[in-house]
């Protein structure tokens, strides 16, 4: 497992639109890990950033997706 995680944007002209310093102490037992309050913490906020480039990857592949303002 990392130390860091960098988010990038979706599409060609990508960009690092987040970045997670992976705190866990060592050594990362994967089976434990995901019992840990800091893990998934550190997962939360990773997919709340990553979620919205996902979606914005899927709008671009899929024209006919809902617009976040169409969710408002």
């Amino acid at each position: 497992m990392s130390d860091r995680v960098v988010v990038m944007s979706a599409g060609p002209a990508s960009r690092p639109i987040g970045e997670f310093v992976i705190d866990l102490p060592r050594p990362r037992d994967v089976a434990e890990i995901r019992l840990d309050a800091r893990f998934n913490a550190l997962h939360a906020a990773i997919w709340d950033v990553l979620r919205d480039e996902v979606l914005k990857g899927y709008r671009q592949q899929l024209p006919g997706l809902p617009s976040e303002e169409a969710k408002l």
